[in-house]
């Protein structure tokens, strides 16, 4: 029989020490651990005072364990599963969860009682971890569903709207109506335009998700940004409104980034368009600098600027600060998708009445 417990006794050790569970004994306002919770913790084997474990709690967790102490010095019966953070060798807090049964309580030598609690105690950091993991990606599932539905929502309502100009404007050139030539032509042009717009819309929607979901490959090369910008200035400057002066400032010494021109020249061209339909006047400047670390691209212009409660909602999908204004909606969204894809970020100035400046700051090592 004394063979049989030593055995079942040692399984039971062996059990507990795999399963890093280890177990306490909580006794007249000290916790006395097994020698394994110290070794664990690479901590001396000697007794826990309740005010030192009560420092080791996280301070958010404190009021409750201070109820819970309360509660076994004064002899309530009880029997517990608690969760909480602990620091007990000063290398940061982690989550423990202690189980203890019903209080023993033994009469001592003068008739008074002295509260003993027995219970196991486990580090849960690496279970909370996966359970606050599981929540986020519950989360971020949550939101990507909600994100497709209003995606596909405004995609529908986005090609509805040319489409329906296409139809109606061909039906009207298809019908008996007598149309003199100079509105067949105005009808014509009205349908082309549109066609433009849903082809581009289309094209968009089809570059944005490919570039989200990682299916579209960058092309990537060495690239003098000063040639870069040249091109790009050369491209637009016959393209002005009246009034309105397009500037390069470039550094002397060219950078040299390894990048993909084609989505670069995409990103700045954008923001080229976006400012030449709300400047009237003034100028539109392509600038670039860089030190040792970053280079920033940026697009200036002196139109009419972004209201400050806009500004968040600018890289959205379908987001048009003037919704005749011709274009998508969609091309912010797409740069932002490309520099993110560079490892690098946009930033936004603007003042309403006064301009914008789009920044693109990318990282940068000399060569």
């Amino acid at each position: 029989m004394q063979e049989n417990l030593k055995h079942e006794k040692e399984f039971l050790s062996f059990a507990l020490e795999s399963g890093n569970i280890f177990t306490f004994r909580y006794k007249n306002g000290t916790f006395y651990f097994d020698k394994e919770f110290y070794h664990y913790l690479n901590m001396p084997e000697e007794p826990i005072s309740a005010e030192r474990f009560s420092k080791a709690i996280h301070q958010d967790e404190q009021a409750d364990f201070q109820l819970n102490r309360y509660k076994l010095d004064h002899g309530f019966p009880s029997r517990q599963i608690t969760r909480r953070r602990y620091d007990f060798n000063g290398q940061g807090h982690q989550w423990w969860e202690f189980r203890y049964a019903q209080n023993t309580n033994i009469k001592t030598a003068g008739n008074d009682y002295s509260v003993e609690v027995n219970g196991l105690c486990l580090n849960i950091q690496q279970i909370k971890e996966t359970e606050i993991n599981l929540t986020k990606a519950l989360k971020k599932a949550e939101e990507s569903d909600k994100m497709k539905s209003a995606f596909l929502a405004n995609m529908s309502h986005e090609i509805r709207t040319p489409l329906n100009a296409i139809v109606g404007f061909s039906q009207l050139l298809s019908s008996d109506m007598e149309l003199e030539q100079d509105e067949k032509n105005e009808f014509i042009g009205l349908i082309n335009t549109n066609n433009d717009l849903l082809l581009k819309l289309i094209s968009d929607i089809l570059d944005l998700s490919r570039i989200e979901s990682g299916q579209i490959s960058f092309t990537y090369a060495d690239c003098d940004l000063n040639q870069l910008v040249e091109d790009i200035f050369n491209t637009h400057r016959v393209l002005m409104p009246q009034g309105v002066e397009l500037i390069k400032e470039v550094p002397e010494i060219p950078a040299i980034i390894n990048t993909d021109r084609f989505r670069l020249t995409q990103v700045v061209t954008n923001f080229i368009n976006n400012a030449t339909k709300f400047t009237t006047h003034g100028y539109i400047k392509v600038k670039y600098e860089y030190d040792t670390e970053h280079i920033l691209l940026s697009v200036e212009d002196t139109g009419k600027g972004i209201p400050k409660d806009k500004i968040k909602q600018v890289f959205e999908r379908f987001q048009k600060l003037d919704e005749f204004a011709k274009g998508t909606g969609l091309g912010l969204a797409i740069s932002l998708s490309i520099i993110k894809t560079f490892k690098g970020t946009i930033l936004l100035d603007s003042e309403e009445g006064k301009g914008s400046k789009f920044t693109i700051s990318l990282p940068y090592t000399p060569q």
